[in-house]
């Protein structure tokens, strides 16, 4: 499972997700991480995505497992399947999406 996710949690994840929407998932599981600093994702984008690359380099098995599987259900949404699905439940309200045109 920790291969999985640090496959999808990558360079260009961490490089394209709205930071905002970040910091929303991490506070879900504070308690579990470690100390991260939350408020280094209110800061300069390139700080705060610098902040994300350390703290996801280190092994998946230190991270909340409830992040890790918001993170797998995340994934999900990024293949064929949830791109099929995403539009439709976007349009009922009943997702928002995660990262891509989103500034931050």
């Amino acid at each position: 499972m920790g291969k999985d996710i640090k496959k999808f949690v990558n360079l260009k994840f961490l490089k394209t997700i709205n930071l905002g929407l970040m910091r929303e998932l991490i506070e879900r599981h504070a308690a579990g991480t470690d100390g991260f600093d939350l408020t280094a994702l209110d800061g300069d984008a390139p700080d705060a995505r610098s902040k994300l690359i350390e703290y996801f380099k280190g092994p998946a098995g230190n991270w909340p497992e409830g992040l890790v599987a918001d993170l797998h259900r995340i994934s999900e949404l990024g293949d064929a399947d949830g791109a099929a699905i995403g539009p439709a439940a976007s349009a009922a309200g009943q997702c928002q999406p995660v990262y891509g045109n989103r500034s931050g």
